[in-house]
């Protein structure tokens, strides 16, 4: 045998290349590519039910055609050697996806009241958990403990519209000592404008100090006012994402506080992504203070006007040693309006605009020979697209080392 199948690093790198069902049939070849095989195939589960799969067939009825809301009750109680199968997989799992819907909160109880007497997933760290429309009945506490042990350090929650009954319960039962990561994005319910999942949002923030990173996502159910002020108290933050495809709906009654200029409440702060209207990128981008922010990526949901997106740029200015800016306006895009603020960023290397029509750049020489990557792009493919036009480095700068990407 090759002495390449000796090193175990270079063995599981060449499996995480296979697709799923090449990766199946190299666990089948031999024990010791199994065990490689078996942990990329099983360190990223979409879906529980995958896991109940693996239990006897005499001890569990699966129920439900599609894979995403399937449901399950057990015949019998389980014991320890029932699970030997599932443990089998569950110990190389590191992050698994879990739907909370009602048709499965009978199977997850009846599971979480027969547990082995050893961890079920000990290596678990990162939880996706989906709150469906139907996710009324709150389960016990022992089956949030369950999918969300102590050693997760990532959790993204996804609620629908309806959910906030069962929101409101998980993010008042979670409290995890390790939380790096917290996301929370919740669906397009325009009908339903009255749930209002901010204050609960910002006390779940205020619960986990050790979040590094934040993500959120409004649409039509909260407001950001309170998720920003929270966010600001967090001393180690510093990747936040707030996201809103009805930001007009998101930002009324701003607290007085958040209309103030720059607090530097973010002093961490390194990179900042903004899905919205110009208001929600003011009321954050005045937050951070400007010797730490690496990157900045906007996407505006609503065309900004020519003066409005100078004015965006201006406040982007500030930071003094900004390396990345993404932009994306939906519309056509005058780069005169952003021309000024670009010549101000001392340390920009790669700026990206994407927008339906584009026209050319009016940059200083020397802001252009600072910038190692320009890139323009159309819009994705939902919207209008018109012809896009790359800026062109002046005349006596081109041929010095400068990388265009389409």
């Amino acid at each position: 045998m090759h002495r390449f199948w000796d090193i175990p690093e270079l063995v599981k790198h060449l499996i995480e290349l296979l697709d799923l069902k090449d990766q199946a049939t190299v666990a089948r070849a031999c024990r010791l590519l199994w065990l490689h095989a078996v942990s990329c195939m099983w360190g990223d589960v979409e879906n529980f039910i995958a896991f109940v799969k693996l239990l006897p067939q005499d001890a569990v009825h699966v129920d439900g055609s599609a894979a995403r809301t399937k449901s399950f009750t057990l015949e019998r109680p389980l014991q320890d050697a029932d699970w030997e199968r599932f443990l089998l997989h569950s110990q190389h799992t590191k992050s698994l996806g879990v739907l909370f819907a009602d048709k499965v909160q009978q199977g997850y109880q009846q599971l979480v009241d027969n547990l082995p007497s050893q961890p079920v997933f000990p290596k678990l760290t990162n939880i996706r958990l989906s709150l469906s429309s139907g996710s009324i009945a709150m389960p016990s506490p022992a089956v949030y403990s369950f999918f969300i042990p102590q050693s997760t350090s990532n959790l993204k929650i996804f609620a629908d519209y309806q959910c906030e009954t069962a929101a409101k319960a998980v993010l008042g039962t979670v409290s995890l000592p390790k939380l790096d990561y917290f996301a929370f994005r919740t669906g397009l319910a325009r009908d339903n404008p009255q749930i209002e999942y901010g204050p609960m949002i910002s006390n779940a923030i205020l619960a986990h100090t050790t979040i590094k990173a934040l993500e959120v996502e409004l649409n039509w159910g909260g407001r950001f006012s309170d998720v920003i002020k929270a966010a600001g108290l967090l001393p180690h933050l510093i990747d936040i994402s707030l996201i809103s495809q009805f930001s007009r709906n998101t930002i009324d009654n701003i607290d007085p506080q958040l209309q103030s200029s720059q607090d530097n409440s973010f002093a961490k702060v390194r990179k900042v992504k903004v899905t919205g209207s110009k208001q929600l990128m003011d009321l954050l981008l005045r937050r951070p203070g400007p010797s730490n922010m690496d990157q900045v990526v906007l996407d505006f949901d609503i065309d900004p006007t020519e003066d409005q997106l100078k004015e965006c740029l201006h406040s982007i200015s500030h930071f003094t040693r900004l390396k990345v800016l993404e932009l994306t306006v939906r519309g056509p895009i005058s780069w005169n309006s952003i021309g000024t603020g670009l010549n101000a960023c001392r340390d920009l290397k790669t700026f990206t605009a994407i927008a339906a029509e584009a026209s050319s750049l009016d940059l200083t020489e020397e802001a252009f020979e600072r910038m190692a990557t320009s890139r323009a792009s159309p819009p994705p493919l939902s919207h209008d697209c018109v012809e896009v036009l790359l800026p062109s480095p002046p005349s006596s700068l081109r041929g010095r080392n400068q990388r265009e990407e389409f």
